[in-house]
Formats: C-alpha cells, structure tokens, sequence
C-alpha cells in the first residue's frame, strides 16, 4: 500500500510518539532494576524519577522524612533515570567520603552545572578527581592553608572594626554590612581589593552568586532529571543559553579583577598566578581560582555570620555567656585582639555550635561520587553515583548531639559531648580530599568577627509592629535555599 502525503503527515508523528513512550518505558524498567541494588528510597515514576516529590524548598526536610520512612540513614532518590545516594548519618558518609576517600573524591557530571556552566572542566568545585583538580587544589592550599592565613590578620581586623562601626550606624543595614565585610575580606585575598562602599559592583556580583547557587539543590532544574532538555532551542528552555552566558561573562569579569590585581602595589593571589604563571594556566583557570573565593568564601562567613545574630536574639542566655567570657578576658577598655584567641574558649565554642546548628549548605555543598562500583553494607554503589551529606538531618540527631535544636556552645568545649567521626565534632567544610580549601580562612574571620560583634553589642530582636520584642521566631522557616540567609 502506497503512502499518500496526508498519511505521512499521520503516521510520522504516531511513530515518533510510540518511539518516545519506548524509549521512556526502556529507562524506566532500567531504573527499576537497578534499584533494587540500591539503598531504599521512594517509588521513582517514568522519565521524571522523583521529581514531583521534592519540594522546590528544603528539600534536606523531605530526604530527612524518607530515611524514617525507610528506616535506613542510607537512602536513594531518583531525578529522572539517575540515581543520588543520600546519607543522613555522620558515620555513614563518613565510611564512604572519609574512610573510603581514595575512591568517592570524585565529583559527579551534572548537566546543569557542569554542562552548561562549566564546572566539570573548569572550576575546582566541580571538577573531578585527577591531576588538573590537584594543580587547583594545591595552588588555592597555598594561599589559605592553616599558616598562611596568619598573615591576613592585620586587614582582617580592620575590616572586622569597620563592620562594628558600619552595625553601629546603620544598624538597619546589619545584613549590607555583614555582606561588605565578607566580600572585602576574600577580594582583598584575590585581587587586592578592598570593598568601601555597599554599591560596590563586586559586592552585588557576589550578592548575585549567592542567589544563584539555589540552582544546583536536588529537584529545583527539569533539565538536571531530563538532560535532552539541555539541548532544546532557546525558545523552548531559556535555561541553557542563560547558564552559558552567565558561565562566559563570570569568566571575562573575574579575569579583568585579576588583571588590576596584578597592577596593585600588595601582593594578592591573582598577581602570583599571573605572575608565575604556573603550569601553563589559562584566562579560565585564573579566573576560576580567584573566582572560588568569591563563590565559597562569602557564602559560608556571612551566612554564618547572619546565623550567630539569630542565634543571639534566640538565645541570650547564650550571649550573656559569652559577654561575661568577653568582659573577663577582654575587658571594656579596649577591642578584642588576635593574642586573645587562645582564652576566648566559649567564642571559639560558639562559632562551632553556630555552624552546627544552622549549616551554611544543609546538603553538604557539592556531591562526592566514587570513580569504581562499590559496596556498602550489602547495597552496591555504582561508579558515578553522587553521593549526598545531609546535613540538616547529622546535625539534629540527637544521637551526636543530645537536644539539637537548642544553641548550646559547651558541646564544643573540652572533649566532645558524644562520640563524632572526627575530632571537630562536624562536617560543615565537607568529607575527606574534599574538604572545603577555605576552612581555616572562614574558621579565623568567624572567630575574630563574632568577638568582636559581641564585645561591642547586645544583640536582640527587632520591634513588631506594636513596638514590642518579636516573642517567638520559627528558627527553620527562614532557612528556604542554600547557602541559608
């Protein structure tokens, strides 16, 4: 029987829709038995996975719902046909980033970020493991490791004295001020720039970023679960063409900061890799490397900041505390200064119970993945796989840290409270090799900032509309995206 042109016009498309629900139904009796290897999670559909389940916000609340659910610390979600490994257990993700290091140091490959924004190929944050993320990580250790960031003090507190200042004259612009003194910090470091003024166009670059990293939470892109989406026309799926212009303009605009910061008279990181330049680097690198302080370093300072205050206004049995601790070692007759650290226990205490309490990135930041199949406890982990720390959920059991919602500084004076797989007492800087390069860098600018906050105010809650002290705050309802604001 010989096709007429009207039956064509039929016919191609029935035959291009029954292609498609094969295809579907292939990947989908795929994942189906695939799982069934796999730590227990919820019933994943066709094409989209788990999709629908997630919500758009804290998205840590439901993957802490699931593992009691599954009565398993270890659970599995599916966006689209692809697998992610969620731990809600500080000794379980330890076992597998920690103990287990040589093999889940890897980074999974992410249509999002990694596709369209680069981050695979580029960036230190997501590249996988191998020798081009160790030349990233060894360059970025060299300018924050533990005896190097001595040597930032002085502007450190400076600018820790400026933000006291700007809290005082402005107090309702306590959050700008926290912002300025976080961005300073770090652009000081990378280019030798220091930020004066809150229309500073670093400091709204760096504001954007942090918005922007809500991108990346489980369930909050289609393209992520359905990756052909990645390749639709712009009418179709804006998406692509905004992350891939966004990745090119944050290149051009990181390089050119490193190009003036090569002009300044102080040394700066920029003007050491352009100086040296070290193994070949290209414009990409360079403004990748200096780009990260930006992207990781305000992130966890000024949320973490931002988190103390709410802590203060939440519990002031805890700030009169560390008032009294302030009062004894520092007195009223001047500031804090840096040879005061070793007596300031229950500040060093409180900055630990802050980022416990309140974690910057309740998902743990970027995912591990491992580069081989594995196993774990009778469950194979297929090579690839990412690998999620649920923080919101270690950080509140109770089984580490007995009454985890209440703000209580002395779990982190002395010995810890109950056992932790590591000394610290928390993972909030990430697992094993990848552990945040900036820890100690943030670790000294908490410090010395919240001492300094403290020394100078008594922090409280704001007025309602009656003029009264708000009586209750819901402390998880402001906690919507990631980093937490």
């Amino acid at each position: 029987m010989l096709l007429t042109p009207f039956s064509v016009l039929v016919v191609a498309p029935a035959l291009a829709l029954l292609s498609g629900i094969l295809i579907v139904l292939y990947q989908w009796v795929d994942v189906l038995i695939r799982r069934r290897r796999l730590p227990p999670g919820p019933f994943p559909l066709p094409l989209v996975g788990n999709l629908f389940q997630l919500p758009r916000e804290k998205q840590w609340c439901k993957l802490e719902e699931w593992s009691k659910v599954y009565n398993s610390p270890i659970i599995t979600y599916w966006e689209g046909c692809k697998a992610t490994i969620v731990c809600n257990d500080a000794w379980t993700i330890s076992e597998l980033n920690d103990r287990r290091a040589n093999i889940y140091s890897s980074r999974p490959y992410k249509t999002v970020t990694g596709k369209l924004f680069g981050l695979y190929d580029m960036n230190q944050a997501g590249l996988p493991y191998g020798d081009r993320w160790r030349l990233h990580r060894r360059l970025t250790h060299a300018a924050t490791n533990a005896s190097i960031v001595h040597n930032y003090q002085p502007f450190q507190g400076q600018e820790a004295k400026i933000l006291v200042n700007d809290c005082l004259e402005r107090p309702e612009s306590f959050v700008d001020a926290v912002d300025r003194y976080t961005v300073s910090v770090v652009s000081t470091i990378a280019w030798g720039r220091r930020i004066r003024a809150y229309d500073d166009p670093v400091l709204r670059v760096a504001q954007a970023f942090v918005g922007s990293s809500s991108l990346a939470l489980p369930g909050r892109c289609w393209t992520e679960a359905i990756p052909i989406l990645a390749d639709m026309p712009n009418c179709l799926n804006t998406l692509p063409a905004m992350m891939k212009t966004l990745a090119t303009s944050s290149n051009k605009y990181f390089y050119a900061l490193c190009e003036e910061g090569a002009k300044q008279p102080e040394d700066n990181f920029a003007k050491r890799l352009i100086r040296e330049g070290e193994d070949g680097l290209g414009r990409v690198d360079i403004a990748n490397l200096t780009g990260n302080f930006m992207g990781a370093g305000v992130d966890t300072t000024s949320s973490s900041l931002l988190s103390c205050i709410l802590a203060m206004c939440l519990f002031p049995d805890v700030q009169a505390k560390a008032h009294a601790e302030l009062d004894r070692v520092v007195g009223q007759d001047r500031s804090p200064t840096w040879s005061d650290e070793s007596q300031l226990q229950f500040i060093y205490a409180l900055v630990q119970e802050t980022l416990r309490w309140r974690p910057v990135f309740p998902l743990g930041g970027p995912q591990h993945c491992p580069i081989q199949d594995d196993e774990y406890q009778g469950y194979r982990i297929p090579k690839g796989t990412p690998i999620l720390g649920n923080l919101y959920a270690i950080n509140r059991n109770p089984r580490e840290y007995p009454e985890p919602l209440e703000f209580r500084p002395e779990r982190f004076i002395g010995d810890l409270e109950r056992p932790y797989p590591n000394k610290k007492g928390h993972n909030v800087f990430g697992w094993g090799r990848r552990v945040c390069s900036g820890e100690s860098l943030a670790q000294q600018s908490l410090f010395f900032t919240i001492a300094c906050l403290l020394w100078a105010f008594e922090i409280r809650p704001g007025l309602d509309d009656n003029a009264s002290f708000f009586s209750s705050i819901k402390i998880f309802d402001t906690q919507k995206g990631t980093p937490s604001r």
